[in-house]
């Protein structure tokens, strides 16, 4: 072996050595607490007509019956930061119609 071919295979093996090192070793990804559905289990409308939360207009009074239950939901809080970390585009989730949901992605835009 010639001394510059020596070289370049000193080269190759520092460089592998090198970017073993500087790679982070990788580890594990938790969860966002959206991503855990347990919340689910505890919801309010957990049995109840799914119908109530889908309205078929975005008339505000056919939204009140979903929105009386989401009121006294102990993971309304839970279902709202699903839906708007899912940009769920239906229904009410933790009591917000969709176009609500629109308006809080618009002012959490606005102050970060």
């Amino acid at each position: 072996m010639w001394d510059h071919e020596r070289s370049a295979v000193a080269v190759t093996v520092w460089s592998r050595a090198a970017k073993a090192e500087i790679v982070p070793p990788i580890q594990p990804v938790k969860e966002p607490p959206t991503m855990n559905p347990t919340w689910r289990k505890r919801a309010a409308c957990t049995g109840i007509d799914s119908d109530i939360f889908y309205p078929t207009s975005e008339d505000e009074a056919e939204a009140d019956e979903a929105k009386a239950i989401c009121a006294v939901c102990p993971v309304s809080t839970a279902c709202l930061e699903h839906a708007l970390a899912f940009r769920e585009k239906e229904g009410i989730w933790g009591g917000t119609t969709e176009r609500e949901r629109r308006r809080i992605h618009r002012q959490r835009r606005k102050t970060a």
